[in-house]
């Protein structure tokens, strides 16, 4: 498994687990599911910050995803995506060190779906702590680790 930054080369790999992602959000939460259809929004966005993705690899498919925005004092990671058909022992938290490597004087910041317990048991069990701000929308919460 090799983890490195993500290149455009990468965006079929990349676009292949976040729908896979979005759908099992939206079986959670259906506020999810407008979601689907904004693909080409979501690519533009992930161009735009593509020097702020990191992919792992595993025999030569992505495997899992981290994307997120970096400012002068804070890091935020607003999306993490494995391959969910497969078991990848310890993946999502390579990936969140490889961020917190990368970034490592900035305070790290996570953008959690609100109903998806799995993803928030994740982020709990790295340390990261809940917290409200006037820009926390209904269905995702903000966590800081």
């Amino acid at each position: 498994m090799d983890i490195r930054k993500a290149t455009l080369k990468d965006l079929p790999g990349i676009r292949h687990l976040w729908r896979e992602h979005v759908t099992i959000l939206s079986q959670s939460d259906p506020r999810f599911t407008p979601l689907l259809a904004t693909e080409s929004t979501w690519e533009q966005q992930l161009i735009q910050r593509i020097e702020h993705v990191y992919i792992s690899e595993k025999d030569g498919k992505i495997i899992g995803y981290i994307a997120g925005n970096v400012d002068e004092t804070s890091s935020t990671i607003d999306e993490i995506a494995l391959d969910a058909h497969t078991y990848h022992s310890g993946l999502g938290r390579s990936l969140v060190k490889t961020w917190q490597a990368a970034y490592p004087n900035l305070q790290l910041r996570v953008h959690v779906p609100r109903y998806h317990a799995v993803e928030q048991a994740f982020w709990r069990a790295l340390g990261a702590k809940e917290v409200n701000t006037w820009e926390t929308p209904a269905e995702k919460i903000w966590m800081i680790l």
